[in-house]
């Protein structure tokens, strides 16, 4: 008796799978999520932020990339006054020692100042990311230098920051979402400018609710690494004193002159 060969079932039944029609709300198997594009998107994480940091408002805002989100983004912008832009994530695909932050002209025609601060992808970066800000101590030649070249970047970047002008205000600073190396480096100017722990730890943690997940430990991480900020920032980062009253004059705004004491009257006795 001849035993007849029967085909596999399996391709059968998976083309019975792919022929059926989609359901709506239900996703195939294996199917890849559709993305909006990127010419629809809109500006996620713009806000003020001085804001939940106790500050004087209206002069540093921070946000996602504009140029990557440019649906509507300019008239955020136009809205809130922006004048100039402080680009965190600039040619951050790969890391190049010799390169200095540039002036350009950025979205909506804005003055745009392009600074490169690496992420935990960028090639030659070693995994560095803005986390490992003043970490010098158990950390290869290679990774070490790559934080140098970060502290390099920071510190050119306040001393540009150190030449506005008030009518070069509101400024926006951003990076990719808006999150980690926007939130450190406003971190370390809402700090310089005398926001308390609990202001710059509820500016960073709002971008939560916005572009995803924040920790909190590790904002509390690099704060306390850097303490006394003002010796962090003079020794390493090569700041005067001089430039860091600037910068702390760029988040408070200038001061109020004081008020004159009003002046009493005084009443005179006797013949005139």
């Amino acid at each position: 008796m001849k035993h007849r060969l029967v085909p596999p079932a399996w391709p059968f039944a998976l083309a019975a799978l792919l022929a059926l029609p989609a359901v709506p709300g239900v996703a195939r198997a294996g199917a890849k999520r559709k993305r909006t594009p990127w010419r629809l998107r809109e500006l996620r994480n713009f806000r003020d932020a001085n804001a939940l940091a106790g500050l004087p408002r209206g002069r540093i805002y921070r946000s996602d990339d504009p140029r990557h989100n440019p649906y509507h983004s300019c008239d955020k912008l136009r809205a809130a006054g922006i004048r100039t832009i402080i680009k965190l994530n600039g040619f951050q695909h790969w890391v190049n020692y010799r390169r200095r932050p540039v002036w350009r002209t950025g979205p909506c025609g804005l003055p745009e100042l392009v600074v490169s601060l690496p992420y935990s992808k960028t090639r030659g970066g070693h995994g560095i990311t803005i986390y490992q800000l003043g970490r010098h101590r158990g950390l290869s030649a290679e990774r070490r230098r790559v934080v140098r070249y970060m502290e390099r970047q920071i510190s050119l970047l306040f001393k540009e920051l150190t030449r506005l002008r008030e009518s070069d205000l509101p400024v926006l600073v951003h990076c990719s979402v808006g999150r980690d190396r926007t939130g450190i480096v406003l971190a370390l100017l809402q700090r310089l400018a005398g926001a308390s722990r609990q202001g710059v730890e509820a500016d960073y943690t709002a971008s939560a609710a916005t572009v995803g997940y924040t920790s909190v430990v590790s904002l509390r991480r690099v704060l306390r690494r850097l303490r006394p900020l003002r010796r962090y920032l003079r020794r390493q980062l090569g700041l005067t004193s001089g430039e860091l009253r600037k910068l702390r004059r760029l988040v408070r705004g200038p001061r109020r002159p004081a008020r004159p004491a009003p002046r009493l009257r005084t009443q005179r006795f006797g013949p005139r």
